[in-house]
């Protein structure tokens, strides 16, 4: 089982609901790329029980945060470099 399949596993105990909901995504990343509110309408939040849709948008959230601070220090990284500049000064 790929990680992709062990986290909806984890996360969405409906057999029929991880499944449609697998068909939606090819990888983890593809939840960590999206908003909430386009997550919503693809995987039909809205039509899910309560409590199994909060406990899903929870472990979305974790997973989003897994990844926030590698993109928090790759941004970083690209507005650091983005004020330097390679041209020497003039010789005087």
């Amino acid at each position: 089982m790929n990680s992709l399949d062990s986290w909806l596993a984890a996360t969405i105990g409906n057999p029929a609901r991880r499944a449609a909901v697998r068909a939606c995504v090819d990888s983890l990343d593809d939840f960590r790329a999206v908003e909430l509110v386009d997550l919503e309408e693809t995987i039909g939040l809205a039509r899910w029980p309560v409590i199994s849709r909060r406990r899903f948008v929870e472990a979305w959230k974790r997973l989003c945060a897994e990844r926030a601070p590698v993109v928090a220090a790759a941004t970083t990284t690209s507005r650091d470099a983005s004020t330097q500049t390679d041209a020497s000064p003039p010789a005087a």
